[in-house]
């Protein structure tokens, strides 16, 4: 039923990013492995909307590939608002990658935690099925990733350390729990750690060869197009409300219109609660070696902390906590987590899906546009958004005390074993450094010799 159900509103319905993503594919199809070199000149490419590319290399390998099968094709109505369409062929192609990717993840939980109910509340969930086949998102690609890495870290951890590398350079917002996941894997497995990480460097160096070899002035000028593209990842007021599932951000930005108090400190230094919350994450590591509720748990930290949270970033968080309740023990744990999955799906009930499916479609179907218009309240009035998301952010940070708060007598020995992880990771560096310097020496001698 999922995958029907995907099947029939996928071709008629766009967000403006798969738009977006239609400039971005004729420009890989200009300048190839140099589109990097391209990432901010939105003007003089004339992509659809002032956005940046702003991603890893791997959607732009995604869409570089599709674009050699349907033309990304877009038509902007200057009079028109919203101002430009986009091929349906385009949308299609660009949201079956993104179902097949919905589909491999629903694979995995099973065979992850062999429990249908979980996969249902991946699967046939409303937030996961709005991400990949209304609007058009690809977080479900990182997730799959990190999830394959997860399932064959055991028996290949070369492997699994180069899916983590793809998984992060497909979107970096998967950098939370691969942190944690690596962390982990120090704390409790040290003898799968260095052949992880060895995979991950193994992993990065595959992911930009191609570029690194067809276009190394890319890789030259890389500090300069981060520089060019930092605007849009700037902790900022936030508008419109509906789509921000920050709820300290979206009251804070309230706070600042209705009251003209400025707020925006609080906004800007995000990371001090992703700080603040971090040493408890890390004595929940100490003492838990399950590496798919340390990967929940960093990515909820994630979504709980950083100031600008989109509704599509919500998705890995569902499939990792849908796993995380096959293998956590607490009841209260298990509740929380399942509270999260279900209250996501409350959103496309209040907000206006209709609107993607006339939006951006030059001709909408409009069996499907009144359909989907009876499913949802179709509320557009700021203040429900931001209240659904602060009792969003209340419910996420109140898991995630629940879950890392440690009961003082095991402090201690969490410290201990914290310091002795320390010396050990001292030892490696020093004796890698070691390594590095002697090998150092030898090519200079070496060098030397032959000159």
């Amino acid at each position: 039923m999922g995958l029907t159900v995907r099947l029939l509103v996928a071709p008629f319905s766009s967000g403006s990013d798969i738009v977006q993503f239609a400039g971005f594919a004729r420009t890989i199809q200009r300048h190839g492995l140099c589109f990097y070199n391209y990432a901010a000149k939105f003007y003089t490419e004339k992509w659809p909307y002032n956005w940046p590319y702003v991603y890893g290399p791997v959607l732009a390998y995604i869409l570089g590939l599709l674009s050699q099968f349907v033309s990304p094709d877009y038509t902007i109505y200057p009079a028109r608002y919203p101002y430009v369409c986009v091929s349906t062929n385009w949308v299609f192609a660009v949201k079956l990658v993104y179902i097949m990717f919905d589909t491999v993840v629903a694979v995995l939980i099973y065979t992850i935690t062999r429990k249908p109910l979980l996969v249902a509340l991946y699967y046939l969930n409303p937030a996961v099925i709005y991400t990949s086949s209304i609007y058009g998102m690809f977080d479900q690609i990182p997730l799959a990733l990190l999830l394959l890495g997860l399932v064959s870290l055991r028996r290949k951890p070369l492997l699994a350390g180069s899916l983590l590398a793809v998984s992060l350079l497909t979107k970096q917002t998967i950098l939370f729990p691969v942190l944690g996941v690596l962390l982990t894997l120090l704390v409790h497995y040290r003898e799968l750690f260095s052949r992880v990480l060895l995979g991950f460097l193994v992993g990065v160096l595959v992911i930009f060869s191609p570029i690194i070899v067809g276009c190394p002035s890319s890789i030259l000028r890389l500090r300069e197009t981060v520089e060019e593209t930092s605007y849009m990842w700037r902790p900022s007021y936030v508008s419109p409300f509906m789509y921000s599932l920050n709820g300290l951000t979206s009251i804070l930005t309230l706070v600042h219109r209705k009251l003209s108090i400025e707020t925006l400190w609080f906004i800007q230094h995000w990371y001090i609660y992703t700080l603040v919350l971090t040493p408890l994450l890390v004595l929940y590591t100490l003492r838990e070696r399950d590496l798919y509720l340390n990967a929940a748990l960093y990515y909820l930290l994630f979504t709980v902390t950083y100031w600008g949270i989109n509704y599509q970033y919500l998705t890995p968080l569902i499939g990792l906590l849908a796993v995380s309740l096959a293998r956590e023990s607490r009841d209260r744990v298990r509740v929380l987590y399942t509270m999260i999955i279900l209250y996501t799906a409350v959103w496309c009930f209040i907000f206006p899906m209709r609107w993607w499916f006339y939006a951006h479609i030059e001709h909408p179907n409009m069996t499907l546009v009144e359909l989907v218009s009876l499913l949802s309240l179709n509320i557009h009035v700021d203040e429900y958004y931001v209240y659904y998301s602060l009792a969003l952010t209340t419910l996420e940070y109140t898991t995630l005390l629940v879950v890392t708060l440690t009961p003082l007598g095991e402090v201690k020995v969490q410290v201990e074993r914290a310091v002795r992880v320390v010396n050990y990771t001292v030892y490696t560096v020093k004796r890698a450094v070691s390594v590095v310097l002697k090998f150092s020496k030898l090519f200079i001698h070496s060098l030397l010799e032959l000159l």
